[in-house]
């Protein structure tokens, strides 16, 4: 035993060294570019750059000093079911159904993780709410890689309709991200 008890105390902090805190959650990153979280029995998640290293490491300090509640840059579901589910949805589904009075999201519920999502594209940390970000609702975004302007136009729309002026686009900004189109929330 006292020969063992040294190895497996190493082994133990070689674990924990390597593994980190919270394993119990898995990833996702829907057609928006946020990343959703979901509790599970499971573990494990693979080496990548941007927002999901951030959100990944957040989560895995759920339950070791922050919680759920806490988290900057992820969205936690209610399970991994809702997880799969929001997976399967389009861009314009995602869009709506997190947006469906057309307004800025940063004063929704949602509105402390999307305003770390601003900060985060903008690499801006002094970002405090739409009118910060008021001038990029015009730039231009390349779809599906965040392409020419690393996400910022369609990151701003998305998240500052209202500001935007998404509701009524005619040629004032580039409508990639905001809710606009028959039968959705910004349509008139």
């Amino acid at each position: 035993f006292f020969m063992l008890s040294p190895m497996v105390d190493t082994l133990h902090d070689v674990s924990l060294a390597m593994c980190g805190g919270n394993k119990a959650f898995v990833w996702e990153i829907d057609r928006r570019g946020v990343v959703l979280l979901s509790r599970t029995t499971g573990g494990g998640w693979e080496d990548d750059v941007g927002i999901k290293n951030l959100a990944v490491e957040e989560a895995e300090e759920v339950g070791f000093g922050i919680s759920q509640n806490d988290s900057k840059y992820g969205v936690w579901l209610q399970d991994v079911d809702s997880l799969s589910a929001a997976t399967l949805l389009n861009s314009e589904e995602i869009l709506d159904a997190n947006n469906a009075d057309c307004g800025d999201v940063l004063d929704g519920p949602q509105g402390r993780i999307a305003l770390e999502q601003l900060r985060f594209v903008h690499q801006n940390q002094s970002i405090q709410g739409c009118q910060d970000v008021l001038s990029s609702c015009s730039s231009v975004t390349r779809m599906p890689d965040l392409g020419l302007d690393n996400g910022r136009g369609w990151f701003t729309r998305m998240f500052c309709s209202a500001t935007c002026g998404c509701r009524d686009p005619m040629g004032a900004i580039n409508v990639q991200g905001c809710p606009y189109g028959q039968g959705r929330p910004c349509q008139q």
